[in-house]
């Protein structure tokens, strides 16, 4: 038996499926008291499904508590949205924020320094239009968060395309 095929079986015996029977991690106590059918409803779903532990990846199958018995994390079973939808709507209101952001900055300059050119009164009046635009789409996030993803993802590009579209027809006014 040469030294590599020696090292293979042993590393085979290590991680035969007896050994890992035998050496089953013992169960976390719980850290967080949840509701008795809380508990026993999140076991229960845990009972058939590969789900990983949010917090170390652990594959909580068969689990007996409701921790993670890698990480000890408490667990709960919720219903949320997706992470990209969110990340949509921080995409959509970005520009605006900036936009609004930028027109205060200009008009404190108009204040200062009257006679501001077309192009700066047209940028500033913008910048206020979309961050008023932007307070209005985060007062009525639940309507955007519950379109579909294409949807959101189109909201957010025009909004981009359009702020992109101003301010560069203002930069190339200037030159």
């Amino acid at each position: 038996m040469t030294s590599e095929s020696a090292r293979l079986s042993t590393a085979a015996e290590l991680v035969s499926p007896r050994s890992l029977a035998d050496s089953a991690p013992p169960a976390a106590p719980p850290t967080h008291a949840l509701a008795p059918d809380e508990a026993h409803f999140l076991i229960g779903w845990l009972r058939e499904r590969d789900v990983e532990c949010p917090g170390c990846g652990y594959n909580l199958r068969n689990l007996t508590q409701p921790s993670c018995p890698e990480c000890r994390e408490p667990l709960r079973l919720v219903v949320s949205l997706e992470p990209t939808r969110f990340l949509t709507l921080v995409a959509a209101v970005a520009p605006s924020i900036f936009a609004g952001l930028f027109a205060g900055v200009l008009l404190f300059m108009i204040v200062i320094h009257p006679g501001a050119p077309w192009q700066i009164v047209t940028a500033t009046v913008f910048g206020v239009i979309s961050g008023l635009a932007t307070l209005a789409l985060l007062a009525g996030r639940q309507r955007y968060l519950k379109m579909s993803r294409a949807a959101q993802i189109g909201w957010a590009t025009t909004i981009w395309f359009v702020h992109l579209f101003i301010y560069g027809v203002l930069i190339a006014s200037t030159a």
